[in-house]
């Protein structure tokens, strides 16, 4: 099962933790309460209150619970460029820039 929590707020329970795995890149937005955050491969934990953020740099196990009874956090997915069909569109037209004729714009001497 695979669930999309993209932009979506979770309601997070002391001694319930969050796992998340290939994170990277992904915000971690807390919203309200304090958010426990530790990461595998990272020296320290976090400890994020609401309006405070973390951004994953690897895609190591992250466990996110709240300290005290609740915390509510929003995951940011990883900026990213254009969106696929978009992408090609793009190089498709782009390789029938070179097949147009343009006289005139493009002489050498």
């Amino acid at each position: 099962m695979r669930l999309q929590l993209e932009n979506t707020e979770l309601l997070l329970r002391e001694d319930r933790p969050l796992g998340l795995v290939q994170g990277k890149g992904c915000t971690i937005r807390c919203l309200a309460g304090i958010a426990w955050l530790t990461v595998a491969g990272e020296a320290e934990d976090r400890f994020l209150s609401a309006g405070q953020d973390h951004r994953l740099e690897s895609d190591g196990l992250a466990l996110i619970e709240s300290l005290g009874q609740q915390a509510t956090i929003r995951l940011e997915p990883a900026a990213s460029g254009f969106h696929p069909p978009f992408t090609r569109l793009i190089s498709r037209l782009a390789g029938q820039l070179d097949t147009i004729p343009l006289p005139g714009l493009l002489r050498h001497g």
